[in-house]
């Protein structure tokens, strides 16, 4: 359950792995991760022991991986993240479950330099108090074509129904 990273490298059929890091030593399950495109950067998304939300940017060195400090993007709890890169605008984009009277879908973008982390502003997707599904998987995808983010989850109480949502910035 920790939020852990590997390198995998590939020869012909094979694939050998070197030892994991840990983002953080927490017990956190449903987390994320996002390859930050034209980098040898990559950002793990995941919740410390209070639920609360955590970031931290991971740097690749041949098969070694090192991560900067621990940013928190939410003080509530949340679960079933995803995330994606934009690549016209050069962000992250999280898709997580955060508990608000029930969970909710939300969304946040956030910007990589270095080894740190910065994160925009929270926005609440889907219906005004549609309830969702906090332990499945949550798809988020970006669109280069249409510049559109887009978003997969499941619906509360009719779990295991997809539910669709575009977002577009």
């Amino acid at each position: 359950d920790r939020p852990t990273s590997k390198i995998g490298t590939v020869s012909g059929t094979t694939i050998s792995f070197a030892a994991g890091v840990q983002a953080a030593n927490v017990s956190s399950n449903y987390n994320a991760i996002v390859d930050v495109v034209g980098t040898a950067k990559f950002v793990s998304f995941f919740y410390d022991a209070n639920g609360q939300g955590k970031a931290a940017v991971g740097t690749i060195s041949g098969t070694s991986i090192t991560f900067g400090s621990v940013v928190q993007f939410s003080s509530s709890i949340v679960q079933a993240m995803g995330a994606t890169f934009d690549t016209l605008n050069n962000v992250v984009v999280l898709f997580y479950a955060k508990f608000s009277g029930g969970y909710k879908a939300y969304t946040v973008p956030a910007t990589v330099s270095g080894t740190s982390i910065t994160f925009g502003t929270e926005t609440s997707i889907g219906e005004s108090g549609d309830g969702i599904e906090y332990n499945t998987d949550y798809q988020v995808n970006y669109d280069s074509n249409a510049n559109r983010i887009i978003y997969c989850w499941s619906n509360y109480p009719e779990a295991g129904t997809s539910v669709n949502q575009i977002g577009t910035r």
